[in-house]
């Protein structure tokens, strides 16, 4: 039995999935196996790549599929690998040559991690977490590091004892989900400060399209809610829930649907404890205050007319009054004036916003 499975999941990686093999064929650790997931990749190029490696390493392994999207391609994974634990890597980004050494280094923690270079997604320092020995809960939970999957080792055994999968109902987040539900079921975790994995985003990947619709945005939402109470109840300390489920309320295209109380509404039938003023107060959480986020960023980002196009959207959503929702002056403003369909004074006072 390896000491790590390495997970992954390939959908039309194309060249670029050299590097990422590469990277992994480098480690200076050498127990492990790497699992290539073909999700039924369609390019011409990637399956022939996956082929081409596994004939020339006994300890790599390439499974062909139809297409399944990435939780598909991971439960897959899972349920095919030999080591004691596994790590998921994208077929677009690329580890440090050490990398499975200095997390096996941390075994035998239930859940290793490390920063990742290339999006904001970091952990704040070298740091272990012992169940019954943590001061604050919310510090450890609140690290970037659990909104991801890839660059992690994962115990084996706790995933088969807890039938642990990706659940494939969620459109968003499906990452983040199986990470809450896992450390649900953990007793240390080590974190390592150092970006031993490099997140590049250059192709679509795995990545599934889907709709915004209300009802899988609860689902999420729901979820979420499930697996931070049961973190919980398991480390025996509170979490402010609503903090945490910002990332999870993800409704931003229905915008021109429905207004910012059904939203605030369809979230609190997910979670009763939350109150009205700890949504519309919380930044992440409040979909009005997310959506001029977004037009803000859409305007610096120089899309103009899809920032007009938002703000005629949320035209629509915006009906509370700014009071309520504890905006800065500046957004107070922009809030204003996409509530009086002012667009001609919206595009005079964005790229002022844009500025602060």
């Amino acid at each position: 039995m390896p000491a790590i499975s390495v997970i992954l999941p390939v959908y039309n990686s194309g060249e670029v999935l050299h590097r990422t093999i590469k990277s992994i064929i480098g480690q200076s650790f050498r127990d492990f196996e790497l699992l290539i997931i073909d999700d039924g990749s369609n390019d011409g190029v990637s399956p022939a790549i996956c082929d081409e490696y596994a004939g020339a390493y006994n300890y790599i392994k390439v499974y062909h599929g139809p297409n399944e999207g990435v939780s598909g391609a991971r439960n897959r994974g899972i349920s095919l690998a030999q080591g004691e634990y596994l790590m998921f890597i994208d077929g677009d980004d690329w580890v440090e040559s050490d990398i499975l050494e200095k997390f096996y280094a941390k075994a035998p923690a239930d859940y290793i991690a490390c920063r990742a270079e290339g999006k904001d997604i970091q952990c704040f320092r070298d740091k272990t977490y012992i169940r019954g020995e943590v001061d604050n809960l919310f510090n450890m939970v609140r690290q970037k590091c659990f909104y991801t999957v890839w660059a992690k080792l994962y115990k084996k055994s706790i995933l088969d004892e807890y039938g642990l999968r990706f659940d494939r109902k969620l459109f968003l987040a499906e990452d983040t989900m199986f990470s809450y539900n896992y450390l649900a079921h953990c007793d240390s975790v080590a974190i390592l400060g150092k970006p031993y994995d490099h997140y590049t985003g250059v192709w679509g990947g795995t990545t599934e399209r889907y709709g915004y619709g209300l009802e899988k945005a609860q689902y999420m939402v729901r979820t979420g809610y499930e697996a931070l109470q049961a973190i919980s109840e398991h480390w025996g300390q509170p979490l402010p829930y609503h903090r945490r489920l910002a990332y999870m309320n993800h409704v931003q295209g229905l915008y021109s649907k429905y207004t910012d109380a059904d939203i605030c509404k369809a979230f609190r039938e997910c979670c009763p404890s939350i109150s009205e003023d700890q949504y519309y107060n919380c930044s992440g959480l409040c979909q009005s205050r997310n959506g001029l986020r977004m037009l803000k960023k859409l305007w610096r980002k120089g899309k103009k007319e899809e920032a007009l196009a938002l703000a005629k959207d949320l035209h629509n959503h915006f009906t509370q009054p700014t009071s309520r929702l504890g905006l800065k002056p500046h957004y107070r403003l922009l809030y204003a004036l996409v509530r009086t369909e002012n667009y001609r004074g919206l595009r005079v006072v964005l790229p002022l916003v844009c500025r602060l």
